[in-house]
């Protein structure tokens, strides 16, 4: 944020978070496009409304906090693994 990255999140409950007194809002919806130009998704918070599946084949580099992903690929980081 400070060095110039974009950032932007989707969370289906939390429609503003404020960080640091930049307030962001929550996208209202995210599709397959859209996941492809990010460089990265990160995932906080695992909800049972999010299409995981879509931001495993869509995502560049997906880092999964939450172990929601159960598949393996190049490019995906899981808590708890070697390289993250």
């Amino acid at each position: 944020m400070n060095r110039g990255a974009n950032v932007f999140y989707y969370d289906p409950y939390v429609t503003d978070l404020e960080i640091n007194t930049e307030i962001f809002k929550s996208l209202d919806n995210f599709y397959e496009d859209f996941i492809k130009s990010f460089d990265c998704i990160l995932i906080l918070t695992a909800h049972s409304n999010v299409n995981y599946d879509l931001v495993y084949k869509n995502a560049n580099i997906i880092v999964d906090t939450r172990n929601d992903i159960k598949m393996r690929r190049k490019g995906l980081f899981k808590l708890g693994e070697p390289g993250l």
